[in-house]
């Protein structure tokens, strides 16, 4: 009777032990995952800003040089921010919107499905 006792004590104890070890493991990948999308989130942002103080850097030296209008810079900030978009961060038109200010129309790749981009103004 006791053995009998003790061998289901040990299988019990076995089994939790095996639960905790799984436990352990998701919740470690679900950390990781977590980590890596906020890391992934930062770094977009980070690009964000990056083309767009460049951008402006740009249009700013452009504006002291040849003395352009408003709308021209403009158009070309839109411009420099379309390019640096489309080649650091894939973002939605939505966030691109967000990003940007003051209002200039400005074409953003948006991804559609597999091979197709389409392109569309924000």
């Amino acid at each position: 009777m006791i053995n009998k006792r003790y061998k289901a004590y040990l299988a019990a104890s076995v089994r939790e032990e095996k639960r905790l070890k799984k436990q352990r493991r998701d919740s470690l990948r679900r950390h990781k995952l977590r980590v890596k999308l906020l890391l992934r989130e930062r770094y977009k942002r980070i690009h964000m800003f990056q083309a767009k103080a460049k951008a402006q850097e740009k249009i700013t030296k452009n504006r002291v040089n040849t003395h352009r209008t408003e709308r021209a810079s403009k158009k070309a900030m839109a411009h420099r921010l379309r390019l640096a978009l489309s080649r650091k961060a894939r973002m939605t038109a939505a966030a691109a919107k967000k990003m940007c200010a003051h209002r200039v129309a400005f074409l953003v790749r948006v991804k559609t499905w597999k091979y197709v981009t389409k392109y569309k103004y924000v």
